[in-house]
């Protein structure tokens, strides 16, 4: 009786397991060119004629399809995601429990699009570009630029300040993956002066009309502005000159004003 005891005694605490499957369970399902992809691979058992209850931290109980607790969730912010809860499965009569976490990560859904034809810097101004790295979360993700300035203004937009010197500035993205920083790509982009701005008296542009006498001496300031630019730029009017000649009273009048406004007399008549 002792040995039947101590033999029945052998696989108390197993489970009678019925059912095996194949199980892969990579580190990511996203892998860069060059890098390893690494997953674990082995049998799992269930038994198919005890269903265990998979009950998250909040209490809510997921449905189990073949042995598996089935989780699902929507999330409306970034940011990483962590959860969890237990597995209790009845050992006849006694309920076994194991708890468990993870997490997921949300990011947001977009498409970097760049006109390769029109790479351009302007220098003088601050020049907005999106850059991001495909499969990478942002806050992994660094940029460099090879002659001036690159800042960060929010998440996956910069500004860039071109340097003073040289016609031409490289981005490189760089990411952290699995520890190790990985160059993504580079960009290479012209670096261009502003265009020089024509003068706007009275909304008529310097290069394109003619002024009459008469509403010339009411003018208050000249206004500069370039044509067709692609962004809006304040061009500070820090002097002007104003020519004017009469071939009937044979006359020429050139005056040199110091800012925008017309502070002569003789502009203003």
């Amino acid at each position: 009786e002792m040995l039947s005891y101590l033999l029945d005694q052998i696989d108390a605490g197993d489970f009678n397991m019925n059912v095996l499957e194949a199980v892969v369970i990579p580190n990511s399902n996203y892998v860069f060119k060059g890098q390893e992809y690494r997953a674990q691979v082995f049998l799992a058992a269930y038994d198919s004629t005890n269903t265990p209850k998979v009950l998250l931290s909040s209490g809510q109980e997921l449905t189990v399809e073949a042995g598996k607790g089935i989780y699902t969730t929507k999330s409306n912010s970034i940011g990483i995601k962590k959860w969890g809860g237990t597995i209790q499965l009845d050992d006849g009569g006694k309920t076994i429990s194991k708890s468990f976490e993870a997490s997921f990560e949300v990011a947001e859904a977009n498409a970097t699009i760049s006109a390769t034809g029109m790479n351009v810097f302007y220098r003088g101004i601050p020049n907005p570009v999106a850059i991001s790295a495909g499969g990478v979360a942002e806050r992994d993700v660094d940029a460099r630029i090879s002659s001036g300035n690159l800042s960060r203004k929010s998440p996956g937009v910069y500004e860039v300040l071109p340097g003073v010197q040289g016609d031409n500035a490289t981005i490189s993205v760089f990411a952290n993956v699995d520890g190790s920083r990985r160059l993504m790509g580079n960009m290479d982009f012209r670096v261009l002066p502003l265009p020089t701005p024509d003068a706007i008296v009275e909304g008529i542009r310097g290069s394109e009309g003619a002024l009459t006498v008469g509403r010339l001496s009411r003018l208050q300031k000249v206004d500069a502005k370039a044509k067709d630019f692609v962004f809006e730029v304040d061009y500070e009017v820090v002097s002007f000159e104003v020519a004017s000649n009469c071939w009937l009273n044979c006359f020429w009048l050139c005056e040199m004003a110091p800012c925008s406004c017309f502070t002569s007399p003789d502009m203003a008549s």
